[in-house]
C-alpha cells in the first residue's frame, strides 16, 4: 500500500522503470503511480516525463489523463528549451515508439508536434550538428 506522500516524477520514473523491467507492474499499480506523478508534473523535465511515459507504455498502461497532462507539460517546457535539450527530448520521446501500442501513439505524436513547433521557433539558435541530431531522431522513428 502506497502512502500519500508525493514523490517527484524523477523518482517515480525510476521506480516504474524498475518494476516494468522485472515485469512486476500491473495496470492498477501503474495507474496509482501516474496519479502520484501528476502532483509534481509541473516540476518535471521533458526527459523525466519521457522516461515515465516509456515505462508506462512498456507495461501497456494507458492512463489518458496522465498522458494528456504530459503532452501539455512537454509542449510548455519545449518552448523554453535550448536546441540541445530539444534534441535530447526528441530522442527520449522517440524511444517511446519502441514500446507504444496504438492507444499511445496519439500522445507521442502530439508531443512531437510541440517539439517541432519549438524547434522551428528556435531554429536560428541551432548549430548544424544539432539540426542533424534532431533530423536523425525524426528519421529514425519515421516521425512526420
Amino acid at each position: 500500500q502506497m502512502c500519500r506522500e508525493s514523490l517527484h516524477v524523477r523518482d517515480l520514473s525510476v521506480i516504474v522503470t524498475a518494476l516494468a523491467r522485472v515485469q512486476c507492474a500491473d495496470q492498477a499499480a501503474m495507474s496509482r503511480f501516474t496519479d502520484y506523478a501528476v502532483q509534481t508534473l509541473p516540476e518535471a523535465t521533458p526527459l523525466e516525463l519521457a522516461r515515465l511515459m516509456h515505462a508506462c507504455m512498456s507495461v501497456s498502461c494507458v492512463v489518458h489523463d496522465f498522458f494528456s497532462a504530459c503532452v501539455i507539460q512537454t509542449r510548455e517546457r519545449a518552448l523554453s528549451m535550448d536546441p540541445k535539450g530539444l534534441s535530447a527530448a526528441a530522442f527520449a520521446f522517440g524511444q517511446c515508439f519502441e514500446v507504444a501500442e496504438v492507444a499511445h501513439l496519439r500522445y507521442i505524436r502530439q508531443i512531437f508536434r510541440g517539439l517541432r513547433v519549438a524547434s522551428v521557433a528556435s531554429m536560428p539558435m541551432f548549430t548544424p550538428r544539432e539540426i542533424v541530431s534532431l533530423l536523425r531522431t525524426y528519421a529514425r522513428w519515421q516521425i512526420t
